[in-house]
């Protein structure tokens, strides 16, 4: 039986048989189901958007009352509202797609089943469990800085010297959740492994594993991140180019042929499509982490598993 450590855990995705060609059929379902959702929720807030974008390069400084700004922000919130829900099945259907692939070992398939919408009960748990943990770890780090700072106002010996103390304290709140996030990843496997909704043994699962699982993560997320930033310049070029093309109507207030810029659409299809495939990419790498976390659980008896092993 393969066992948990760093390498294993950076490398768990080169090491399921048939990788190669599920990461191409994978690329192209995120690149799909991802397009689709997208361009819903341009579609319901594109409006609102291409209207703020007018009045912030026309209204020269003009402050907009609340009743206008809200006027303009609704729209985009609900277009958010409703998107939510599309997204979630998108994520739910790649993300069981990926986790059958590593804890079955089966091949590449796109539903939308029992596998998909207890995914998406997961991810609502997610959601709830990043609240609550937000809220808690607000609470505990700065509810008493807060009490310290608004005590000393009262009594007139603020020391300018004590915000100093904001930074550590948001270090700290931030390796709580991190640590959190990190021992709670497994769940989207663990429900896979399972055939059913496994949310909170996902501690279990990762019991032991929260270094190498952190180190994999971050050096993951590290060459994502610095690839997506080259990609990110490709873009700016090219608005950067339409811009220049286009200066003089600009300036007059005319943005028809800033839109239509061979340049600015060439490189924003170019440079949208490389994002998709990078994600992608770095969703099937990353998900390896806590499948293998989800493959190598003591209490686990299915296939595989360190009980199955010793018993076959």
């Amino acid at each position: 039986m393969q066992q948990f450590s760093f390498t294993n855990a950076l490398t768990h995705f080169n090491q399921v048989p048939g990788w190669q060609g599920f990461l191409w059929k994978f690329i192209l379902a995120y690149l799909v189901l991802y397009s689709v959702a997208t361009a819903i929720l341009l579609a319901l807030a594109g409006p609102a958007y291409f209207q703020i974008f007018q009045m912030s390069l026309a209204g020269e400084g003009e402050v907009l009352s609340d009743q206008e700004a809200w006027r303009l922000i609704l729209p985009v919130i609900l277009a958010y509202i409703l998107a939510i829900p599309v997204f979630l099945i998108a994520w739910s259907m790649l993300e069981a797609s990926v986790q059958r692939h590593y804890i079955r070992r089966e091949g590449f398939s796109l539903r939308l089943g029992g596998d998909e919408w207890r995914l998406v009960v997961v991810a609502l748990l997610y959601i709830l469990f990043g609240t609550l943990l937000y809220g808690v770890v607000i609470g505990a780090v700065f509810l008493p800085f807060g009490m310290f700072l608004g005590n000393s106002a009262v009594t007139g010996n603020t020391d300018p010297s004590s915000f100093l103390m904001l930074f550590p304290m948001r270090l700290v709140m931030m390796c709580i959740i991190l640590f959190f996030l990190v021992r709670m990843s497994p769940a989207p496997a663990l429900t896979i492994r399972d055939r059913k909704i496994t949310f909170f043994g996902a501690w279990r699962a990762s019991r032991g594993k929260f270094w190498p699982m952190l180190g994999a993560y971050v050096i993951i997320y590290l060459i994502s991140s610095v690839v997506a930033q080259f990609i990110q310049l490709v873009l700016m070029f090219g608005v950067f180019g339409a811009l220049m093309q286009n200066t003089e109507a600009i300036q007059s207030g005319e943005f028809s042929g800033f839109f239509s810029s061979p340049m600015l659409w060439i490189t924003g299809v170019l440079t949208l499509f490389a994002h998709f495939a990078l994600y992608a990419a770095t969703h099937y790498i990353g998900a390896g982490v806590p499948a293998l976390a989800a493959r190598t659980d003591h209490s686990w008896t299915g296939e595989g598993s360190p009980v199955d092993s010793a018993f076959s």
